[in-house]
């Protein structure tokens, strides 16, 4: 090529782009670390590494195609960039400036394509050739194609049309992944979300990794009050701190009736799914602080605390989608079975894996790990996120 890549000012623009991006990015919340900014990094990161590579190749022709891949990963920041400007990851001012140096890289690529291609067009052979005539000796232009030359005429253009093909298959290609990627994106963006949300109101330590990783349930909270220890032998009752009509979610006033599901000390998940429950059913409410369960608390939480449990979830991998079931029976059922009803959460999931890390009381959360690989067509998106979900009982 004559000169090093260093010498190029569009690989020195495109690196200095990936060291402001990098700072820009340690400013993103903590959750997108795996997600949007890994993404950003990565793309980013493909500008000056495809030019460096193409550079090393030994034909203009293939340093055009990694060009071209550079171009298309530059038009993938550009949206990623989009996206953080408009969840407020970003100012509008950084934006401003970050598109002012996209513009740039981009003008530096076009006139070095146009700078490359220019130098790879051959020049088109001349068709008129000359004949001497034998008795006269004098030149005159022949009409038409002899057989040898119209096979080269043939075999030039497919040549020529080899190279247009290879030209403008990357440009198609890069903006196909880029706009497939965008589309996996949002869908996994959408179900991560949904996931986040519902798993930070589990009810502690009652999360559950299932199906070798493919799944995950747990018990949803819908409140929960602190009690005072019930003395006496008499064990079946519990002293609120509050009125009855503030925890409890069926509280009927005129009967003073409820049909709640209480938890106490839940210290691991088992004692919610398998025997022996530590979970009560809720009958009745007295003078509107005191709560009747249907057995005596098989053990008192040290903080003085009960939740009360709203409906089981589970999400789980069923071929290419992630499936959520509710509302069933978890003495029963892990909400896989078929017999369930499913709700489609997401698609083209090629594979998750669900990993969790209980916590340490008054030390820190349990950490709930979703790694997800999304995939359509040939395109492949690989997603990250972590939930820190409460673990004190």
């Amino acid at each position: 090529m004559g000169i090093s890549w260093k010498d190029l000012i569009v690989w020195q623009k495109s690196h200095e782009l990936v060291l402001y991006i990098y700072g820009v990015l340690e400013d993103f919340p903590k959750e997108e670390k795996y997600g949007l900014a890994s993404q950003i990094k990565r793309a980013s990161i493909s500008i000056p590494t495809n030019i460096v590579e193409g550079h090393s190749k030994s034909s203009n022709k293939e340093f055009m195609k990694f060009l071209y891949i550079s171009r298309g990963s530059l038009e993938e920041v550009k949206y990623l960039l989009i996206l953080s400007r408009d969840l407020n990851y970003i100012s509008k001012e950084i934006y401003l400036k970050l598109e002012e140096k996209l513009s740039k890289i981009g003008m530096l690529l076009n006139n070095l394509i146009k700078s490359i291609d220019s130098r790879s067009t051959s020049t088109t052979p001349n068709t008129n050739t000359t004949r001497t005539t034998p008795n006269t000796h004098k030149t005159s232009k022949t009409k038409g194609f002899t057989l040898i030359e119209l096979i080269i005429a043939i075999v030039l253009l497919g040549i020529v049309a080899g190279v247009g093909v290879n030209l403008i298959m990357p440009i198609f290609t890069g903006y196909v992944d880029t706009r497939t990627k965008e589309y996996l994106f949002n869908e996994v963006k959408y179900g991560v979300q949904r996931m986040d949300r519902e798993l930070r109101m589990a009810v502690p330590n009652s999360v559950k990794v299932i199906d070798s990783g493919n799944g995950i349930r747990f018990m949803k909270l819908y409140s929960g009050n602190y009690y005072e220890k019930p003395k006496g032998k008499n064990k079946n009752y519990m002293n609120i701190f509050d009125n009855c009509s503030n925890i409890l979610k069926t509280f009927d006033p005129a009967t003073n009736n409820t049909n709640d599901n209480l938890t106490v000390y839940v210290t691991k998940p088992d004692k919610i799914y398998n025997t022996p429950k530590y979970w009560y059913k809720a009958s009745k409410c007295y003078n509107e602080d005191n709560i009747t369960i249907n057995n005596d608390l098989k053990a008192q939480s040290p903080y003085n605390r009960f939740y009360v449990i709203d409906t089981p979830l589970t999400f789980f991998k069923d071929s290419k989608n992630i499936l959520m079931s509710r509302d069933y029976n978890w003495t029963i059922y892990d909400g896989t079975e078929n017999a369930i009803d499913h709700y489609r959460l997401m698609s083209y999931v090629n594979d998750i894996n669900f990993n969790y890390k209980p916590g340490i009381p008054q030390k820190r959360n349990g950490v709930v790990t979703i790694a997800i690989t999304m995939k359509k067509g040939n395109t492949v998106l690989r997603y990250k996120h972590q939930v820190h979900v409460r673990n004190v009982p």
